[in-house]
């Protein structure tokens, strides 16, 4: 993200998806709420409509009965440029 290489990074998510149990993985802005890359391409370019504490500073993992959630905050060299959220069902 740092080097603006989104097609790579859009090609890891796709590859992720599909060698895990992992049903959606998507990269959101955490000023904007706007979802960056998403494994799923109907969310990209989309606010983001889930429940998530964008402030954390590491990873969280959010279980309930259909779903677990890992968020994960993306550090530049200062400050947090995303937040990495992976659904699993």
């Amino acid at each position: 993200m740092l080097r603006n290489n989104m097609e790579n990074l859009n090609q890891l998510l796709t590859v992720f998806v599909q060698e895990s149990s992992a049903s959606l993985v998507q990269i959101v802005n955490p000023e904007t709420r706007m979802v960056i890359l998403s494994s799923d391409k109907k969310y990209e370019g989309k606010e983001y409509s889930g429940e998530v504490n964008f402030e954390i500073n590491q990873p969280v993992v959010v279980k309930d009965d259909q779903m677990i959630s890992i968020i994960t905050p993306i550090m530049g060299f200062s400050n947090r440029i995303g937040v990495l959220i992976v659904e699993v069902k």
